[in-house]
């Protein structure tokens, strides 16, 4: 073995076997960047989703960046690779299905991401806020647990008018118990009205408890820098911490984690990384047959780096930024051009036929993921 070890490694680079892929093995870093961002803005009807994705890389392939430096050539990109400025570019999207297509198959890259429906969100945050045992009468403790029960509780709220999920969300940000006490009457009457009425009963369950309730969410908040409590963008940026954790349980891999600089979130993201990761293992099981994790094993470490510094951050940006367009395309059934169409027969399918591991996540209603199984289900044939 130890002859192995100092013999030139197989890949050609020309490097000891030992300081070359043996140094690197079952060793990724994963790049991220993220799309959607509209802060408190939860109704942002331009952009209705928020997006976090980034390429799982082999640290053996980190210093191969020709891929990202020559799609950035052939677009005549001076600087660097930005979706923003390039999506509507039809010559850029078919770099992109290349570029795309080079990671994975040549550098054995592999796509990561979860994105979130603001909409559906906020309809999310109205059955946790109201629906909080320890607020309101109605509810039992095995409620915090019980995610199928949120969920279908969630989809029915998701189809409130938007001026009832705009009224909650601005309240709830606000703090104001008087205005949320009229929003949550407002909100049960109208559950009442179209047959929710288990809904309406528990709604009329936070009236008595919805000053303090206000109060403890408000502290929450407080808690972290920036007014980052008021954005989803923690919450996705976790969930995307926990698929990396879970790919490494199940292969035995070990990753780091390098994030595009953010200002308004970079305290918030690594407070929250650092008290998940550091804490007591522990796995919290969900009646969906999700879990969330604490105490990572295999997510090492977790970094920020500007994009003009990174190439692989920069290809973290088209990921996100394609599916951003992808996302918004689908829920405005304005999905009908080839190449993004093909962007979306990689990308996609990935939500929806997970084997054993899972690659990516959607926090969405049912009706949007339906929406997304429609426009990638033509594509198998």
């Amino acid at each position: 073995m130890s002859n192995v070890r100092n013999q030139p490694c197989s890949c050609g680079s020309g490097i000891k076997y030992k300081k070359c892929c043996l140094e690197h093995q079952n060793k990724y870093t994963v790049f991220c960047d993220e799309t959607g961002n509209s802060g408190s803005n939860y109704l942002d009807l331009n952009q209705p989703f928020f997006v976090i994705a980034g390429w799982i890389v082999p640290n053996k392939n980190l210093k191969n960046t020709s891929y990202i430096e020559e799609c950035t050539t052939s677009l005549g990109v001076s600087n660097e690779l930005k979706s923003s400025k390039l999506i509507k570019r039809k010559k850029a999207r078919q770099k992109f299905i290349d570029l795309f297509d080079s990671l994975c198959i040549n550098l054995e890259c592999i796509p990561t991401f979860v994105f979130a429906e603001k909409k559906y969100c906020v309809a999310a945050k109205i059955i946790e806020t109201l629906l909080d045992p320890a607020y309101n009468n109605e509810v039992d403790y095995s409620f915090t647990f019980d995610n199928l029960k949120k969920k279908e509780l969630t989809e029915k709220v998701y189809s409130f008018p938007n001026e009832s999920l705009e009224d909650f969300i601005n309240f709830y940000l606000d703090g104001n118990a008087e205005k949320m006490t009229q929003c949550i009457r407002q909100m049960s009457d109208h559950a009442y009205s179209i047959g929710l009425y288990e809904i309406s009963k528990l709604f009329k369950g936070a009236l008595s408890g919805i000053v303090n309730n206000l109060e403890t969410e408000k502290a929450a908040h407080a808690s972290m820098p920036n007014k980052a409590m008021e954005a989803i963008n923690v919450p996705v940026f976790l969930s995307i911490t926990q698929i990396i954790e879970k790919i490494g349980r199940k292969t035995k891999y070990n990753f780091s984690l390098v994030h595009d600089e953010t200002k308004q979130f970079e305290d918030a993201y690594t407070d929250i990384f650092k008290k998940i990761s550091e804490a007591d293992s522990f796995e919290a099981k969900l009646t969906d047959g999700n879990s969330i994790i604490m105490g990572y094993k295999h997510l090492k470490d977790f970094s920020f780096i500007t994009s003009s510094q990174s190439k692989w951050v920069q290809a973290a940006d088209i990921l996100a930024g394609v599916l951003g367009r992808l996302l918004n395309d689908i829920k405005d059934d304005t999905l009908n051009d080839d190449s993004l169409l093909k962007l979306a027969k990689t990308l996609l399918p990935s939500l929806l036929f997970q084997d054993v591991i899972k690659l990516s996540d959607s926090i969405c209603s049912n009706q949007t993921r339906e929406k997304i199984f429609e426009a990638i289900k033509p594509l198998e044939n």
